[in-house]
């Protein structure tokens, strides 16, 4: 099949640790490495390997950051019209912009399939401050609304990453978690190691990780962290006993990490999915994380534990139950991997994806 990809993600990488990235570069590296043909349109792309795909690099299209979700979608829609729409089977957008300013491309009457959709962090969180031109976004919603919603009636699917991630009115909704790579099995480290892979940013609970190892650290001498990450909070974390800080790392070392850990833990204030979550399941590893609805859907009782976000004596208690107990960490991560082998493999992922295109196209 042909295929239009009008958005891959902000960025498109096989390299650096930007998860909506890397899962767009898997999926469209899958589906060419099965015989389809894609011209993938992306913001930014930071790509280390030859691309099996055809790599339109859009840029921004306004200098206006408030209007920039239009003004891409219009861009997009050129380069469709450009290289002629009747001659895609399919158009996709993965990772839409379905909040206040978003909006989806004109399609020429080509079937759309969008998503991943993944749950936005709630506001209370966000990191920017009020722009000038938000007042502009906020004038324009009104048409910009009317415009995403009609063209996302018309779509023909959307995909929702997790099952908590609300369907839109109009096109049919089909769960669609990402998949990973399945690494070689590795034996578990006797050292009681936590990895964490992320940005050193207080929303990803870093802050209350560091309080909960020191606790950790009283109870067993010998416990390390481990953290795959850079931003606000690298010189406290540099600065706590029996933490090593590696920094933004590439993403192939993130398996070799993972594997030289007793467990994972992500605390995370909010999570849409956390592909790293997934790769530590496919590693074997039971997971510490909070419960917020991507960490929720992924980790299960029996495969690791969840607790409030921002609660660190219930982190320190989680971390400290597992790692006294090595048959739980055995046997929870057991778990992970034969819960990713039958569900989560970027095969199935790509199963679904291929079904998904031949239905719409059809």
């Amino acid at each position: 099949m042909k295929v239009f990809v009008a958005s891959a993600a902000e960025l498109l990488t096989d390299a650096e640790g930007h998860g909506e990235g890397l899962i767009a570069w898997s999926l469209l590296a899958g589906l060419a490495a099965r015989g389809h043909e894609l011209v993938v349109c992306a913001r930014e792309a930071r790509i280390v390997e030859e691309p099996p795909f055809e790599v339109v690099e859009l840029g921004r299209a306004s200098s206006f950051e408030s209007v920039e979700p239009l003004a891409y979608a219009r861009r997009a829609s050129r380069e469709l019209a450009r290289r002629g729409p009747e001659s895609f089977d399919v158009v996709h957008w993965l990772y839409p912009p379905l909040e206040p300013g978003g909006m989806l491309p004109r399609t020429f009457g080509r079937p759309l399939v969008v998503g991943p959709v993944a749950a936005r962090w709630p506001r209370r969180f966000a990191r920017r401050r009020t722009r000038p031109g938000d007042l502009l976004q906020t004038l324009l919603e009104p048409f910009a609304g009317a415009v995403r919603k009609r063209r996302l009636e018309h779509a023909a699917v959307v995909l929702l990453q997790t099952p908590d991630v609300p369907a839109p009115r109009g096109p049919r909704p089909v769960l669609f978690p990402p998949g990973v790579t399945l690494p070689a099995p590795a034996p578990l480290p006797d050292l009681p190691r936590i990895a964490f892979v992320g940005g050193l940013d207080p929303r990803k609970g870093i802050r209350e990780l560091l309080v909960a190892f020191a606790a950790v650290r009283r109870e067993l001498p010998g416990a390390e962290l481990v953290l795959a990450g850079d931003g606000p909070e690298r010189a406290a974390a540099e600065s706590a006993p029996g933490v090593t800080v590696l920094g933004a790392v590439p993403h192939e070392r993130v398996q070799d990490i993972l594997a030289g850990a007793a467990l994972f833990c992500l605390p995370s204030w909010f999570e849409a999915y956390s592909l790293a979550t997934a790769e530590a399941m496919a590693a074997g590893r039971a997971v510490v994380g909070t419960d917020v609805p991507g960490l929720r859907f992924l980790v299960d009782p029996r495969g690791g534990r969840l607790v409030p976000p921002a609660d660190a004596d219930a982190l320190a208690a989680a971390l400290l139950e597992l790692l006294r107990d090595r048959d739980a960490l055995e046997r929870l991560g057991a778990f992970n991997r034969a819960r990713v082998e039958s569900e989560l493999t970027i095969e199935r992922a790509l199963d679904r994806l291929e079904a998904i295109y031949v239905e719409v196209a059809a």
